[in-house]
């Protein structure tokens, strides 16, 4: 544990306090030249999905020695913390209680990490999203690490991350998920009816906001199990009726139209009978929107 805990500690060496009125953290950045700013990370780029340790440190390039030894221990924890709490303390009945100070020390100074979406930092987030990963498999960590992946999962960089990282966290939002005594379904749905609205939220804004959270709605169906969903189907339907109503914006129906696919993947053909009506009207919309175009495009040609 005293091993354990100093990687911690040296994990925290890079991180300081926002300001001095406030408790959170972030990383330390270093000093860059002033003529160049922070890539984002792309989702598509691709890396190996089982990086060594030796091969995750020679990906990493920074000149501070802290964030170096920080990245060090980070990577270190993320392959055996798990592990080893698991070992020292499995026949034990209050493993929860006696780690739980740990944990919570670990999870609070891993998070920083994860909420940072640049390229220079890259593999600190894939350390970062594994370690979350392997300490997330078991059930009495549950509660040190629950909230604060459930509102990482509504950051507006959230998807701004590699493959390799998105499988991470496609595993730790199912193991929030199936505990339903930590997140629900109808917990996501809540925070989507939260879209902030009013007389400085432009429409655009509005749908911008609602079409994010349909995609991490999707999302968060396409982590969990098949069919686990299924207590919340009529939900799930009042919710699509609702957006439904809502104006044919480009940004929002992509969104809605993934969240179809996704229903598709997740759900059983026979709990899908009540959502064939929909599916299959905005289907013919689609189609005939095509032909028209196409039709309008031919006309236009020949004249």
């Amino acid at each position: 544990m005293k091993v354990l805990d100093n990687c911690t500690t040296i994990v925290g060496l890079s991180l300081e306090q926002t300001n001095w009125l406030r408790k959170n953290l972030q990383v330390r950045m270093t000093q860059t030249d002033p003529g160049t700013q922070p890539t984002t990370i792309d989702s598509s780029y691709e890396i190996d999905r089982t990086p060594s340790i030796e091969k995750s440190l020679l990906d990493f390039d920074e000149n501070s020695p802290s964030i170096t030894s920080s990245f060090m221990a980070l990577t270190i924890l993320s392959e055996y913390s798990a592990k080893l709490l698991d070992i020292v303390y499995h026949i034990t009945d209050e493993k929860d209680r006696i780690i739980g100070t740990y944990l919570q020390n670990l999870v609070n100074n891993v998070m920083p990490y994860v909420r940072i979406h640049v390229a220079s930092s890259a593999p600190s987030y894939r350390s970062a999203s594994t370690l979350l990963m392997n300490i997330s498999q078991y059930s009495y960590t549950r509660k040190t690490w629950r909230k604060e992946v459930f509102e990482q999962l509504f950051d507006i960089g959230f998807f701004q991350v590699d493959l390799s990282a998105l499988t991470s966290w496609k595993i730790i939002i199912n193991n929030m998920i199936t505990d339903e005594k930590s997140i629900s379904f109808r917990d996501i749905m809540n925070k989507i009816n939260t879209v902030q609205t009013g007389l400085l939220v432009s429409k655009e804004q509005e749908y911008e906001q609602r079409a994010m959270l349909i995609k991490r709605f999707a999302f968060v169906i396409y982590a969990s199990d098949k069919d686990l969903c299924n207590q919340y189907l009529p939900e799930i339907l009042e919710f699509i009726i609702d957006l439904l109503k809502l104006p044919q914006i480009p940004i929002l129906y992509t969104q809605l139209y993934l969240f179809f696919r996704v229903l598709l993947l997740r759900i059983s053909n026979k709990n899908l009978i009540s959502f064939w009506p929909i599916f299959i009207a905005e289907l013919v919309q689609i189609l005939l929107q095509i032909e028209q175009d196409l039709s309008f495009n031919i006309e236009g040609d020949v004249k």
